[in-house]
């Protein structure tokens, strides 16, 4: 995307790049940033952005967790660290995630330490089940569930 030199091509720049995909408003914030937009002009565009329905941040939520939970097979807690990073509040995101669909969370978590973990001899040494932990933990799962989870695979 080339950079836009005014806010009237700034403004259609962003259009065409929020229909593409649900996008975070600090998202859009950087880009006009990064483009050299006036400040007072750039919150002007992200109301026109909102008002227009481009930029949504309950649907954005929604379909972050949805895409990390099914693409990157993330956990809960790396997805609302990247969240709060991207600066939205903690309940909005515990509103997305209630509404969001976990009915493979376990399983997810089950095939991927189980793919981490083909090239270990059963029983698990001690160093063994510290390198699953920590994998899972990386990922964002929560040490009772990758516990569980360990116990399930090492038999």
């Amino acid at each position: 995307m080339k950079a836009p030199t005014n806010p009237k091509a700034a403004l259609i720049s962003l259009m065409r790049w929020c229909a593409v995909g649900e996008r975070a408003e600090s998202d859009a914030q950087r880009k006009l940033k990064k483009w050299g937009i006036d400040e007072t002009e750039s919150i002007q565009i992200l109301i026109h952005l909102k008002k227009e329905g481009y930029i949504n941040p309950n649907r954005y939520l929604k379909s972050f967790i949805n895409d990390k939970l099914k693409f990157e097979r993330w956990g809960r807690v790396k997805i609302a660290y990247e969240l709060q990073k991207k600066g939205y509040d903690t309940n909005d995101i515990q509103i997305a995630f209630s509404s969001s669909n976990f009915a493979t969370y376990k399983d997810d978590l089950l095939s991927l330490l189980q793919r981490k973990s083909e090239t270990f001899e059963r029983p698990f040494t001690k160093a063994q089940k510290v390198k699953l932990v920590n994998f899972a933990l990386s990922r964002g799962y929560e040490m009772p569930l990758v516990m569980d989870c360990l116990r399930a695979i090492d038999k």
